[in-house]
């Protein structure tokens, strides 16, 4: 009888003492991909630069390192207040940022990006220019990217 209980109780120390051990390497490996992640805000938009009368939305199929992050219509900021934005979670380092829209001349953009140790804030546009105001040749997509918020309200 105290065989068997001596056996119990080493059987069960020994579950706890694994089951302790794998938790521990879970944690760390978790910890391990977190900590390579950081977040980038990224706010997606059309700038209309004319009259009053706007452009209305304009498509707009956002990837990053070749994966689909936004795909919807984005409205123009006179339409809205601020641009639409989304939070991604990415890995530090180099990443590439490619825009399509079937409304934007020219219609695609891609341009290559660095993810350090803190949050960034980013923002996709295109500037669009009625065909006769002055800048219409500077119409087309920018990007920009900073540590700090853009302000946008």
């Amino acid at each position: 009888m105290k065989n068997k209980l001596l056996i119990t109780i080493l059987i069960a120390i020994i579950v706890v003492v694994t089951t302790a051990v794998i938790n521990m390497q879970i944690k760390n490996n978790m910890n391990e991909e977190t900590k390579n992640k950081v977040y980038l805000k990224l706010y997606i938009g059309v700038r209309y630069f004319g009259g009053n009368e706007g452009v209305g939305p304009f498509d707009m199929e956002v990837k990053i390192d070749d994966k689909i992050v936004a795909n919807d219509n984005f409205p123009t900021t006179k339409q809205t207040r601020s641009p639409d934005n989304i939070s991604i979670e990415l890995s530090r380092g180099t990443h590439t940022l490619s825009v399509k829209s079937n409304r934007a001349d020219p219609q695609e953009f891609t341009t290559t990006f660095e993810m350090g140790d803190k949050e960034q804030f980013a923002q996709i546009n295109y500037d669009y220019y009625p065909k006769d105001h002055v800048n219409y040749e500077k119409r087309g997509f920018n990007f920009e990217i900073q540590s700090d918020d853009f302000g946008w309200r």
